[in-house]
């Protein structure tokens, strides 16, 4: 299971920004309110005997209230020149066409990776790089178990945590953490805010 997991974390992440937007920006701590979420490229479909399935579903930008527009890429470590390239042309142009404060964030699903800017010409671009594994999140975890155990509801920014903590840097592993908190959906219903219950259910169908 924690393989599959593994393998299923970059796609996780590109129908959740469909669905949890605001949580990942609250999460990540990237306080912007969002107008309107748009493609960066088209969805393509394969066809397997009748049947279309996706083929691949690629990432977004956001318009955000305050006129910026925010890039979004998500990656699977390693980082390559490659990924940094085509982030960079799909920024310029949509900068040039926009004529916008355009902001790069590529979300890295690691701890490592070297690479950290792109070189075009003599222009050295460095996009903000958010590496969720070196992001530790067990002390507010240990807050929400705590909050549960007493059968205390849960906050918005809590719930927002625990839909996006498979990605962070947790000792419980991701298998584990996605179990136990398909667990708490399951017993902790009445701990849940009843707007977001549907939410969690979606978030760790999409981490199984």
């Amino acid at each position: 299971m924690a393989e599959k997991i593994k393998n299923n974390r970059d796609l996780f992440l590109k129908f959740s920004f469909m669905y949890f937007l605001a949580h990942i920006l609250k999460v990540l701590g990237i306080d912007e309110e969002i107008e309107e979420i748009m493609p960066t490229e088209m969805i393509s479909f394969k066809k397997i005997g009748r049947r279309k399935i996706f083929d691949s579903f690629l990432d977004f930008h956001v318009v955000t209230k305050s006129e910026k527009i925010l890039i979004f890429e998500f990656k699977k470590n390693p980082l390559t020149k490659k990924d940094l390239k085509q982030a960079f042309e799909y920024y310029d142009r949509l900068h040039c066409q926009k004529k916008a404060d355009v902001k790069l964030i590529i979300i890295l699903l690691s701890r490592g990776g070297k690479i950290m800017e792109y070189t075009k010409l003599d222009i050295t671009y460095h996009p903000q790089i958010i590496k969720t594994k070196k992001i530790n999140k067990q002390k507010p975890l240990s807050t929400i178990r705590d909050k549960l155990q007493h059968n205390k509801k849960l906050t918005e920014e809590e719930i927002s945590l625990l839909i996006t903590l498979p990605l962070f840097d947790i000792k419980e592993g991701e298998a584990d953490i996605t179990e136990e908190i398909c667990g708490y959906i399951k017993l902790k219903r009445h701990c849940i805010p009843e707007n977001l219950y549907d939410e969690m259910v979606l978030a760790m169908f999409l981490n199984i």
